[in-house]
């Protein structure tokens, strides 16, 4: 399996969009209250053996996007993720009152999976 799959397998559950890279809506459609979107910003060998990499280390962003405050959801990602084995490395939030969901809490895991 994938680490996207694996993600999004993951993240399915809570019932809100998750898109790899960026949630994109059709002409006219308004976003959703929620969304999440997520990306890989560094994928390195981690364990070798014998010359041949035996695991690979993914460090991925998830951005919980909310037209409220996204405490909830988030939390509900943070749980989703732990449960599949990933590590959180860092969490912060922004707020940008001009765009449609303006509450944005962005997350960063750690995940090895073997090869």
């Amino acid at each position: 399996m994938s680490i996207n799959s694996t993600i999004t397998s993951a993240l399915d559950p809570l019932g809100v969009p998750v898109a790899f890279h960026e949630y994109v809506t059709d002409d006219g459609e308004v976003k959703p209250p929620f969304y999440i979107e997520f990306f890989t910003y560094l994928q390195q060998g981690d364990n070798f053996a014998d010359d041949v990499e035996k695991s690979t280390s993914y460090s991925v962003q998830v951005d919980v996007y909310g037209q409220s405050p996204t405490d909830n959801l988030a939390k509900q990602v943070k749980t989703a993720l732990l449960a599949k084995g990933f590590i959180r490395t860092a969490e912060y939030e922004l707020f940008n009152k001009a765009d449609v969901n303006p509450y944005r809490k962005m997350m960063s895991f750690r995940a090895v999976i073997d090869n």
